[in-house]
């Protein structure tokens, strides 16, 4: 189903049943935790951003069924992630089939009698309903200012606010459920044990130009990935190049290759469509440069990746981007006075065009990309870039 069509549904619907919907709140959760429900319908990337939430539940409660409700394209991000026991994936492919494939998932919720229940999809009114429903004796979750009706369906209800950093939001999430947060890189071991990456024998610059359907301001224009590519390539001889997206992105992947001269364009291939997530990521974990944009193999690639350089524009860096003590890292953040707006694209000025991205030129990423592979320290560069 079209994500415009998914999110109208739950706004209109989701604010229907939540009228509903109230909740007589107990203090503590009850003891002892058998089962375990996660609710987290949208977004790969944040999966990871909440990855030390979950490892912490999954640590707290070690003999617990850790349960994920998500869809598809989240339930692929999150079996890399290897902390579920089971993961149930609604069926979003039509209307009808997304009804009857959350009404079986609601049953089968109900019937495992979870303890506690974990809502961590913030913006989806349907969301908070289905995690009210499936019955946790203890319910946890997030609220937005101006949406406060949803504080009524859970025991522990945390505010979200929309210019906060996420990372602090699941952070505290942690602390409500009385889950001590790991150290900062276990959840990188934990992850990069179970990747089969073997090291490349010269380096790669793996590419990542595509995001989800939830916003496509956060793109970089193609051509100028073309030009940024192109001029990589000429000035390292021995490097290759390896663009990565999903079947849906393989078309625009050709789009960019075919922009590169021909000596050039037998050093570089596409992913797209032919590797699986968990080979994506092992590509990203053995190359030399990750480049991308706020997407989810940027997520991925700051979690097991050594050289990461991002761009930004329509979303802030500062809001996402969790610290990661071991990492090589280059943010380029477009300074824009309606920026960040993917979750306003109904009132951003540029009328959906991405001005702010399209403000970023291929030489500045050029330049940015050589100082980073110069750099040996760990540690996060940020570069400020103004519109013109």
């Amino acid at each position: 189903m079209h994500t415009e069509w998914l999110l109208r549904i739950d706004r209109w619907l989701g604010g229907v049943l939540l009228l509903f919907c109230r909740r007589w709140r107990r203090r503590n959760p009850p003891a002892p935790v058998r089962t375990i429900l996660i609710f987290k319908f949208m977004g790969g990337g944040s999966i990871t951003v909440a990855g030390p939430l979950l490892l912490a539940l999954r640590r707290k409660h070690p003999d617990a069924r850790l349960v994920l409700v998500c869809t598809s394209q989240v339930a692929a991000h999150a079996e890399l992630l290897g902390l579920f026991d089971r993961i149930e994936a609604v069926d979003d492919r039509g209307v009808f089939r997304l009804a009857f494939s959350l009404l079986a998932m609601l049953y089968r919720c109900r019937r495992m009698r979870p303890e506690l229940s974990v809502n961590l999809e913030v913006y989806s009114r349907v969301a908070v309903f289905c995690s009210a429903l499936a019955g946790g004796r203890f319910r946890s979750g997030f609220y937005l200012e101006d949406e406060a009706f949803a504080r009524r369906c859970c025991d522990a209800a945390l505010p979200f606010a929309r210019r906060g950093r996420v990372f602090e939001s699941y952070d505290a999430l942690a602390g409500a459920l009385a889950a001590p947060l790991p150290e900062p890189e276990a959840l990188r071991q934990h992850v990069c044990a179970g990747i089969s990456a073997s090291p490349e024998e010269t380096p790669v610059l793996v590419a990542a130009p595509f995001c989800s359907a939830l916003s496509f301001l956060r793109r970089w224009d193609f051509a100028a990935w073309g030009e940024f590519l192109a001029g990589f390539l000429a000035a390292h001889p021995q490097w290759r190049v390896l663009v990565i997206g999903g079947p849906k992105d393989a078309a625009h992947a050709q789009e960019i290759l075919a922009a590169l001269p021909p000596e050039l364009a037998e050093r570089a291939v596409s992913g797209c469509g032919r590797l699986s997530l968990r080979e994506s990521v092992a590509a990203i974990h053995r190359s030399s440069l990750f480049v991308g944009i706020d997407s989810a193999p940027l997520h991925w690639a700051r979690l097991t990746g050594r050289r990461v350089l991002s761009i930004w524009g329509a979303t802030e860096p500062e809001l996402l981007l969790r610290p990661s003590p071991w990492l090589v890292e280059t943010v380029i953040r477009v300074e824009a006075a309606c920026s960040p707006c993917v979750h306003a694209v109904g009132r951003s000025r540029c009328s959906g065009r991405a001005e702010c991205m399209a403000a970023v030129a291929p030489e500045r990423v050029l330049a940015e990309a050589e100082r980073l592979l110069r750099r040996t320290e760990p540690g996060m560069c940020q570069v400020a870039l103004s519109m013109k």
